[in-house]
């Protein structure tokens, strides 16, 4: 007998867990390529009768069940989720399903329906759960009535993207803000994301959130929540601390509001498009400036805008601006077109405290620092954001005369020198090219640098951070999508794409 075997059962058990909670990633492959992968757990069943015992009777080990696919899921997936759910007994469940499925494979979509049944079957143990099936193959009125007298006790964490069937009501939307489902309660209930679809029927109680996010997922088909509802569920939470909407998600108000939006809790605010298929809204669709311009924040320290049309300037209807961010410590712009003076002068006086700026944008004329450049040459007044102590930057071909222009009138004032980060490639070229300007850029910074991976400039680039981790994030199954991150539109991809750095993105 090896010596591992006469530890005691306890320990065994301990030891299982330890390193089944170290694969957690096993499951989150989308493609077929590991479809055939034996997981960690059932290896450990198949050593010995002793290890087999051990690993079965400890219900803890199977409380964790994962299955992705870009092409649907098997029969295999879903025999194993039913081995785990007996073996795991009571023990609340962690459970990730997401699927990206055509029309085309039939075969492939019963066996998605049959998984994500079985998942809302047990709705009563659902710890930290994500479902999302791109392919119109869920009745969700039925799943919705299953799920509606429900209470969720161990419920921390949920995401669903839902894609309704071809057959659902098209006229079906969003009508109040009680909760439709798990309407006995989910007093544990903190962080929640929506697809704009499964908002219409998965709305539960939503007393203790404090994140939030709604969503547009690349097939949506439900239509936007109104401005109304949407002001009035974003006030349910006692204290919401984040909050990231899709910029197609709420519909534009028909008259301006007369009321500042008080969001007294707010920390974090992301608003955009989160998927690089779609076309956003024109400007004059979106509910943003209405918004933006009425939001009271006090607390409010990272904003994030990504991907969507701005107004050309700001109108602010028959009030005057409302927005103050006095707290605000990081802006994050990603893709925005038409931003302006019009837009960044009242971002600046609303945030006066900024110390990190990172903008994302495939043409230098159209980058933060050249529209702030823009903003000096046409007026001489008081400098924006005084208090800028970083600054990235992506963009395709960075001049290094333009952020001379941008930091050589801080110099002159006196100001702390600040932190430039550029693409990776960018020195050596300034270095070949530029060389004095390259010389003058560096004495007027406190550190020229590039950024060497994705995380340290945008911290993924298009992830909010820092959002509160729920308990146990590290332990969410399968962590391809981990519970502290919620991704936005600029992949990793998209930075090899326009950068041409190879592996930039995945050091």
């Amino acid at each position: 007998m090896p010596p591992i075997s006469k530890l005691f059962d306890e320990i065994l058990a301990s030891i299982f867990l330890l390193a089944v909670s170290s694969n957690r990633d096993e499951g989150n492959d989308i493609s077929w390529k590991r479809r055939k992968l034996v997981f960690t757990e059932v290896v450990i069943t198949h050593v010995c009768c002793q290890w087999r015992d051990i690993a079965i009777k400890y219900s803890k080990i199977w409380a964790y069940f994962a299955a992705a696919g870009q092409s649907g899921a098997t029969k295999g997936q879903v025999e194993r989720f039913k081995t785990y759910l007996e073996r795991s007994r009571e023990r609340p469940l962690r459970i990730m399903l997401v699927f990206l499925i055509g029309d085309n494979m039939p075969e492939l979509k019963d066996p998605v329906r049959q998984l994500i049944e079985l998942a809302v079957d047990n709705v009563a143990r659902w710890e930290y759960v994500r479902i999302s099936n791109m392919a119109p193959t869920l009745e969700l009125i039925s799943m919705q009535t299953k799920m509606r007298n429900q209470k969720t006790p161990y419920l921390r964490f949920l995401d669903l993207a839902l894609t309704p069937r071809h057959d659902f009501p098209g006229d079906l939307r969003l009508s109040s803000t009680e909760a439709n489902t798990l309407q006995l309660g989910c007093p544990n209930l903190t962080w929640i994301r929506l697809s704009i679809d499964a908002a219409i029927l998965f709305i539960p109680p939503l007393t203790q959130v404090t994140i939030l996010s709604l969503e547009t997922e690349e097939f949506s088909q439900g239509p936007p929540i109104s401005w109304k509802l949407f002001t009035e569920l974003i006030q349910i939470p006692a204290a919401l601390t984040a909050l990231s909407i899709g910029d197609s998600c709420i519909e534009r108000p028909g008259e301006w509001p007369s009321k500042p939006i008080d969001m007294k809790h707010l920390q974090h605010l992301r608003w955009g498009f989160d998927y690089l298929g779609q076309t956003p809204h024109e400007a004059s669709n979106s509910a943003f400036p209405a918004f933006i311009c009425n939001l009271e924040a006090p607390l409010l320290e990272t904003l994030f805008l990504c991907r969507f049309i701005l107004p050309t300037t700001v109108v602010c209807g028959p009030v005057p601006l409302r927005m103050s961010f006095p707290n605000l410590h990081t802006f994050r712009m990603a893709g925005c077109n038409n931003v302006s003076g019009g837009w960044i002068v009242p971002f600046a006086m609303a945030s006066p405290k900024v110390k990190t700026i990172i903008s994302f944008s495939n043409e230098t004329d159209r980058s933060l620092v050249h529209y702030l450049n823009h903003l000096a040459e046409a007026s001489h007044s008081t400098r924006l954001w005084p208090q800028l102590e970083r600054l990235v930057e992506f963009t395709t071909s960075p001049s290094v005369n333009q952020y001379i222009q941008f930091l050589r009138p801080r110099t002159f004032e006196g100001r702390s020198r600040i932190t430039l980060k550029v693409p990776p490639g960018t020195l050596k070229d300034w270095r070949h090219r530029h060389g004095e300007e390259l010389n003058t850029l560096q004495d007027m910074c406190h550190e020229l640098v590039e950024w060497d991976n994705v995380e340290d400039s945008l911290g993924y680039p298009g992830t909010l951070k820092p959002w509160p981790r729920p308990p146990d994030a590290m332990c969410y199954p399968r962590s391809w999508y981990r519970c502290d991150s919620n991704s936005f539109a600029v992949e990793k991809f998209i930075v090899r794409k326009y950068f041409r750095v190879q592996g930039a993105a995945d050091n």
